[in-house]
């Protein structure tokens, strides 16, 4: 095994198999940076030989990762090699590949495929200044652009943090070498306000990923960097630099013509989202600037205090060692003591003279918050002084009053992390009401959401076999979430996508999120319907789900879900709960009720029966009901309900051909 480290990420792949010894030898040699010139005298090899040799394809198994040994000599840095082989002009320069490069996000380090780009687009994107500087002095396109549109100087500042601390912890001068490679890169006829991917231009890219360090933003604006530039999500580099707290970006940014005012998609602005992310001192100096109205710094302190209030640690129960201690416990309630504090100063300048500045509050009162509702008064809100879990309670209602009003997927996190706490408290129904609410305000774009219902539907199971009794009222907000949901990510995996890998990067999200779905249904299943209506809305609610008509990328619907799925590996259904387990009687007899089709077929040509009897009943995973008998009771079932013994799939293999029990298949024989 042979291991590579890139700039910002570390790879293995087993170059010896399958390679000639011709192969392993070359890439032995480019691995270690030392020239083939020594490989091509020793087995005599053409200009032309020599030229399909370098072409030889080092793959990695990660969403196609695929490079030549040009490519993989970019990678390792190796810049005379480089030089040699483009001297030789065995390698073509403008050559396509498709690489895996570390990028900043959702508030760490991720993973991007780069796909059809040149060895410059990843010589810019790994940090490998020399050699850009090599493959532009050969005539190497500066402004060549990925499949989705991202360029060398975009990769260039998206990684700009991340690979100045790969310098320090690789033990080597924190020197900005990526802020040369960017000044290269634009002297050299790079567009500074060119949006790639999503929209980011190189600005918006340098404020997320250069956070803790403002001179990479300073250089773009001189240049002639629009500040106001928006992504696809609406965000501005303020709105980013704001984000992450990086006053030194929001002060050079402002100074520039960077509106402090504008909104992204959902509205909020750089100043709220600073107050979300409890970034005090940057907060205090944007409403210490004289433009500041009254207004905006009283939501501000608004904000910011309901913010820290509802700042819910989690990671002791989301990665317990020891247990809380006493000193995190000390923090949390210092957090909304100085949250409280802020509210009060807010309060205090609402009714400072000459007029006072009232809010409306609208909304009615909740079950979630106890039917509490927001202080109106200075008075109303110092009485709740000594009362922590109050004080908490009226941070939630100032952020859905704010936050709510903006549709923003920022209100989720302190619900979702309030529900963490009551669950592991064992308060399931306080800790479901809390989930729900959060899926209320159907934020469907949000990752955050899609989280949240699956933990909902994992708490919804743990309640259902606690005996813990559930009702359509429970429901109705997953289930008005879904549908709306549902919607979004049928559209989006019919849209169209420029990348390859993004198209499989939805199919395979798709596939996951359909079965939550499955999931939800599986909750409808075991849920008990007290009356006439509430059976009838119980099937409305199937009745709705199936109308929309979804197949995963196999093809497969509920039915065929409903007996097994081969989206989730063996190994990861061993940690499902119990209803959600498969071949399920309950959601098949629902599903039959509801008039779906038991004889449908999947892109294979497989029914559910097809599926049922290739499902192994020893294995140790399926429910107890199906073990029985190896599973005879549900092929009975089936055929008992229509199900077609001699349909074929597109093998011209009936249900019985591929029966992996002798029992189930003599059984089936015989019925």
């Amino acid at each position: 095994m042979i291991s590579l480290e890139f700039s910002n990420h570390i790879k293995t792949f087993d170059y010896k198999s399958q390679r000639s010894d011709l192969e392993r030898e070359a890439i032995e040699k480019v691995i270690a940076g030392e020239s083939l010139l020594s490989v091509f005298e020793k087995h005599k090899l053409s200009l032309e030989e020599r030229r399909k040799l370098l072409k030889t394809k080092v793959a990695y198994p990660h969403k196609g990762e695929e490079s030549s040994l040009f490519l993989l000599s970019i990678a390792c840095g190796h810049v005379d090699l480089a030089k040699s082989l483009i001297e030789e002009q065995v390698v073509d320069i403008e050559e396509r590949g498709t690489v895996l490069v570390g990028v900043y996000k959702d508030g760490g380090f991720g993973y991007e495929v780069g796909e059809d780009v040149t060895p410059l687009w990843c010589a810019a994107a790994w940090c490998k200044f020399e050699l850009v500087k090599l493959l532009a002095k050969h005539g190497a396109n500066i402004n060549h652009r990925s499949k989705v549109g991202s360029s060398p100087l975009l990769v260039a500042c998206r990684y700009f943090h991340l690979n100045r601390a790969r310098q320090v912890l690789l033990g080597k001068p924190d020197v900005p070498v990526q802020l040369e490679l960017v000044k290269f890169l634009l002297d050299n006829g790079a567009n500074v306000n060119e949006a790639g991917h999503l929209g980011d231009t190189p600005l918006t890219a340098a404020a997320l990923s250069g956070f803790k360090d403002p001179s990479l933003v300073a250089y773009l604006l001189e240049k002639g960097a629009d500040p106001n530039a928006k992504n696809a999500l609406g965000f501005t580099a303020l709105h980013l630099a704001a984000q992450k707290g990086c006053l030194e970006s929001v002060k050079v940014l402002i100074k520039n013509g960077a509106q402090l005012g504008t909104g992204d998609t959902e509205g909020i602005t750089p100043l709220q989202l600073a107050c979300c992310e409890c970034h005090d001192h940057v907060v205090e100096w944007i409403i210490s600037q004289p433009d500041c109205s009254r207004e905006w710094r009283i939501n501000a302190l608004e904000l910011l205090g309901a913010s820290h209030v509802t700042s819910i640690d989690v990671d002791n129960i989301e990665y317990p060692s020891e247990g809380q201690s006493e000193e995190e416990y000390a923090d949390d309630m210092e957090s909304i003591q100085h949250g409280y504090d802020l509210l009060l100063r807010a309060k205090k300048e609402c009714f400072e003279p000459p007029t006072n500045i009232v809010k409306q509050v609208l909304s009615p009162p909740l079950t979630v918050y106890n039917n509490q509702v927001e202080s109106k008064s200075l008075e109303e809100l110092e009485a709740l002084s000594t009362n922590h879990e109050v004080i908490q309670i009226e941070g939630f209602l100032i952020r859905d009053r704010i936050l709510g009003a903006l549709r923003s997927s920022e209100i989720l996190q302190p619900l979702f992390n309030k529900a963490i706490v009551l669950s592991h408290k064992e308060e399931l129904q306080m800790a479901a009401n809390f989930y729900s609410h959060a899926l209320s305000f159907r934020l469907v774009s949000s990752d955050s959401s899609r989280e949240i219902l699956r933990r909902l539907l994992d708490l919804f199971a743990s309640m259902i076999e606690k005996g813990i009794q559930l009702n359509t009222a429970n429901l109705e907000p997953v289930h008005q979430y879904i549908l709306v949901w549902l919607k979004i990510l049928t559209q989006e995996r019919e849209g169209q996508h420029f990348s390859h890998f993004e198209q499989q990067e939805l199919k395979w999200a798709f596939d996951r999120n359909l079965l939550l779905v499955f999931y939800f249904i599986c909750i409808l299943s075991n849920t008990s319907a007290h009356s006439d209506e509430e059976a009838k809305k119980k099937k409305e609610m199937i009745k709705k789900i199936m109308d929309l008509k979804l197949q995963n990328s196999q093809g497969s619907d509920m039915f065929h879900l409903a007996v097994w799925d081969s989206v989730i590996e063996v190994h990861n259904k061993v940690c499902l709960k119990e209803i959600f387990k498969v071949p399920n009687m309950k959601v098949l007899e629902i599903l039959l009720q509801s008039g779906e089709n038991i004889n449908s077929q999947d892109h294979s040509g497989n029914t559910p029966l097809h599926v049922l009897m290739s499902v192994d009943p020893k294995l140790a995973i399926v429910p107890s009901d199906f073990k029985e008998n190896e599973g005879k009771d549900y092929i009975k079932w089936f055929v008992q309900n229509g199900a077609k013994v001699d349909l074929k799939n597109m093998t011209g293999e009936c249900p019985v051909d591929i029966a992996v029990s002798e029992i189930a298949k003599e059984f089936l024989k015989k019925l």
